[in-house]
C-alpha cells in the first residue's frame, strides 16, 4: 500500500471513529426512551415518588414492569449509551427534595433478553458530568464531588454491567505555587468562598495552618453563601458561609491579610465547637472572623438565601 492510500485509510477510520462516539451516547426525552431491547419511561407514584418502567419490546416484549431499585423523589434520564452487542446502558439522575444537592447517577442496564438491572446508587450528591469513557470493558463517569472537596479532582464511577464502583481521584497540587500578598488577595473580592478554597494556590495556602480534613470541613462550612460579602475589612479579605440547612450548627469564615497573604480560618461545629487557625498572637484577625460570622448568624445580615457553592 503506497502513502497516498494509506493516509486515505487512516481518514477513514478517524471518520469512523468519529460516527461511533456520535452514536455511542444517544440523548434522552423527559420521561421515555428508546433502548434497542426495551422502552424505558419514567412514571409517577402518586404525588410523592418516580419509578421506571420497561416496556419490553419486539423478541423482549412483556408486560409493563418496574425496575427494581429505581423508585426515587424524583428521575431524570441523563444519557443512552449502546453498548455492548446484547446490551445498552441507560443513565439516571436521581434527584431530592432539596435545592443544595446535586442528585445521585444510576446505572441501568438493558439486555437483549431478560430482566432490566439497576446498579446501586452513586454519592449522595454529585455535580455535573464532566466526562465520560465508553469501552466494551466498563463505563466510566468523571463527577464532580459536592460539596467540593478539596482533595480530590473528582470522582470516577465505573461500572462493569454489574456492579458500580466509587474511585477518589485525588488533586496533586505539588506544583502550584503558595499564594501571596496583593494582588493574589485583591482578586477575590466579590468571589464565593467555594471558587477560592476550589483554586490550588489557595489551598496551597490555607494547608500552612490546617490538615487537609479539616480544609475538607472548612470547604464544607461555607459553602452556602453570599459572593459579594467577599470583602476587605480592616486589612483582611474575609469571606464567610454555612453548611445549608444546618447554618446554625456548621458555619466557617476565612481571612487573608492584605499585606502579608498570611490566612487565618474559623470553623465552628456545634458538636466540637469554635475553632480558629492561623497565628493566635493576631488577636484582630481571630476578632474579624468571629464578629463576621456573629453578625450573619444573628440575623442582621440576612440580605438574601446564600448561594451554594458547586
Amino acid at each position: 500500500m503506497n502513502r497516498t492510500s494509506w493516509n486515505r485509510s487512516l481518514d477513514l477510520v478517524r471518520a469512523l471513529a468519529v460516527l461511533v462516539t456520535l452514536f455511542a451516547a444517544a440523548p434522552a426525552s423527559a420521561d421515555s426512551i428508546d433502548t434497542r431491547f426495551s422502552e424505558l419511561e419514567i412514571v409517577e407514584r402518586g404525588h410523592d415518588f418516580h419509578e421506571l418502567i420497561s416496556n419490553g419490546r419486539e423478541k423482549n416484549w412483556h408486560p409493563a414492569r418496574p425496575v427494581e431499585g429505581t423508585r426515587n423523589w424524583r428521575l431524570v434520564f441523563e444519557t443512552l449509551i449502546y453498548w455492548r452487542r446484547d446490551a445498552d446502558v441507560v443513565v439516571l439522575r436521581r434527584l431530592e427534595n432539596n435545592n443544595y444537592c446535586g442528585g445521585q447517577y444510576q446505572f441501568v442496564l438493558v439486555p437483549a433478553t431478560g430482566h432490566e438491572q439497576a446498579s446501586k446508587p452513586g454519592p449522595a450528591c454529585s455535580g455535573s458530568i464532566l466526562q465520560m469513557r465508553v469501552s466494551p470493558r466498563a463505563i466510566e463517569l468523571d463527577v464532580v464531588p459536592i460539596p467540593i472537596r478539596p482533595d480530590l479532582s473528582h470522582l470516577t464511577l465505573r461500572y462493569d454491567g454489574s456492579e458500580m464502583e466509587e474511585i477518589e481521584v485525588p488533586r496533586d497540587d505539588s506544583r502550584a505555587r503558595i499564594a501571596g500578598a496583593g494582588k493574589d488577595v485583591t482578586r477575590w473580592i466579590g468571589v464565593h468562598p467555594a471558587e477560592i478554597l476550589d483554586d490550588a494556590t489557595e489551598r496551597r495556602r490555607f494547608a500552612t495552618i490546617m490538615t487537609p480534613a479539616e480544609l475538607y470541613d472548612l470547604v464544607r462550612n461555607t459553602r452556602a453563601a453570599y459572593p459579594a460579602e467577599s470583602r476587605l475589612a480592616n486589612g483582611f479579605l474575609v469571606a464567610r458561609g454555612c453548611s445549608h440547612p444546618s447554618c446554625q450548627d456548621m458555619y466557617g469564615a476565612i481571612a487573608i491579610e492584605l499585606a502579608t497573604g498570611r490566612p487565618y480560618a474559623l470553623i465552628y461545629n456545634r458538636e466540637t465547637g469554635l475553632k480558629v487557625y492561623g497565628s493566635s498572637t493576631l488577636a484582630k484577625g481571630a476578632e474579624s472572623l468571629q464578629n463576621i460570622a456573629a453578625e450573619w448568624l444573628s440575623g442582621k445580615d440576612q440580605r438574601q438565601r446564600p448561594r451554594d457553592g458547586r
